[in-house]
């Protein structure tokens, strides 16, 4: 005969795992990459449209407004790359590193510069062609790739070279709190690499293939 024996429940407590910084900067970084693959894409626009998006809280829905803002002028051989504003300043870059700022406001553009003209940027720049452009608002850069090298600017000071990125083949650029986000692709086409860099360190912090 068989006596019934009785099993005492084990509580088995939860094990957390404290994650470091490397391993939070990692995860922060993973989640960009189709994002990144994206913004590439947006490419070609020929004029400027600002949207007003208003929001009625009670109801939930979504109510989108637009109005032609300003015309850019574009060349049969430029290319609009990307745009972005910050504190009623619009900046539009084109692939022949030609920057136009437009004032929000009254709708007319303020300055027109070619990046490649900029002292200290000249031996860099001249002749390259724009591949991706972003801004970092929190310390007023705007980076922009070539197909050599990444350059930061501060647009707040008449656009001054901050520091160069020695980078190849860097087809986006994003920002990720304090860090610079690239996304490089590989000579022939069949993976791609996300690199992480501190603002003032030109080794990377991270890395992760995408293939």
């Amino acid at each position: 005969m068989i006596e019934d024996v009785q099993v005492e429940d084990v509580q088995v407590e939860d094990v957390q795992v404290e994650e470091t910084p490397d391993d939070h900067l990692m995860r922060r970084i993973e989640t960009v990459g189709e994002e990144i693959r994206q913004t590439t894409q947006n490419r070609g626009a020929f004029s400027a449209t600002v949207l007003e998006h208003e929001v009625q809280q009670e109801r939930k829905e979504y109510s989108w407004q637009y109005e032609n803002l300003v015309g850019i002028p574009i060349e049969p051989e430029q290319c609009i790359i990307a745009l972005d504003s910050v504190d009623g300043r619009l900046f539009v870059m084109y692939d022949d590193m030609t920057l136009i700022e437009v004032n929000l406001q009254t709708k007319q553009m303020v300055s027109e510069i070619n990046l490649g003209d900029i002292e200290d940027a000249q031996e860099l720049c001249q002749g390259k062609k724009t591949v991706s452009f972003a801004m970092f608002k929190d310390l007023n850069m705007l980076a922009i790739s070539t197909d050599s090298n990444v350059h930061l600017f501060d647009y707040e000071n008449e656009l001054t070279l901050v520091t160069t990125l020695s980078v190849p083949n860097v087809i986006s650029v994003t920002f990720i709190e304090l860090y610079i986000v690239l996304l490089i692709e590989s000579e022939d086409g069949s993976e791609a690499k996300l690199e992480c860099y501190q603002i003032d360190s030109d080794e990377a912090e991270a890395s992760i293939t995408i293939k």
